[in-house]
């Protein structure tokens, strides 16, 4: 039974150094994990922007096309001459141009929507390794202040969950 008194002895000096270890790696993988939710939430808010002034560039294409639709609708209500055979066909080329932008500007929203929702569901993924590493370190804190050991361990599993979870956001 000794023995047993003298291992619980060192077991409770080593475990402030083991405990200050653990807050300390913990509190780097939470910085890390913030600076990455923080990045990713940044990108997600840049590609929403981007975003959104696509769908406007889209809409002003969108009201040219239609001005030129009139436009060509009302000339071909006048009488047919020369001038006005020339001007609806460049008008139709103006339709057509305009059409063409808008498709192209269809696929970049959508390409930029993609970028958006990838960059958010990974400050998402982010924002919960970071909670668990958050319940980490204050278990950790626990187990310092009241030389606990059981709230050590809990600190190892949350800690380690949520280092899991940073390193699979990375891959």
């Amino acid at each position: 039974m000794r023995w047993l008194t003298r291992l619980r002895i060192r077991w409770n000096d080593r475990l402030g150094t083991l405990v200050a270890v653990t807050t300390l790696l913990l509190a780097g993988l939470a910085t890390l994990a913030t600076f990455q939710s923080a990045t990713y939430g940044n990108d997600a808010l840049l590609a929403q922007t981007e975003l959104t002034n696509c769908w406007s560039y889209y809409q002003a294409k969108s009201i040219k096309q239609h001005l030129f639709q009139l436009h060509r609708d009302m000339l071909a209500l006048e009488p047919s001459t020369t001038e006005t055979a020339e001007t609806l066909a460049r008008y139709e080329e103006e339709i057509a141009r305009y059409r063409q932008e808008k498709y192209a500007l269809m696929g970049q929203a959508a390409e930029l929507e993609r970028t958006r929702e990838e960059a958010e569901n990974r400050a998402a993924r982010f924002g919960e390794s970071l909670l668990y590493l958050q319940v980490g370190l204050l278990l950790s804190s626990l187990a310092s202040v009241g030389r606990v050991p059981y709230y050590w361990y809990g600190a190892l599993i949350a800690g380690a969950g949520g280092a899991w979870m940073l390193v699979g956001t990375w891959m």
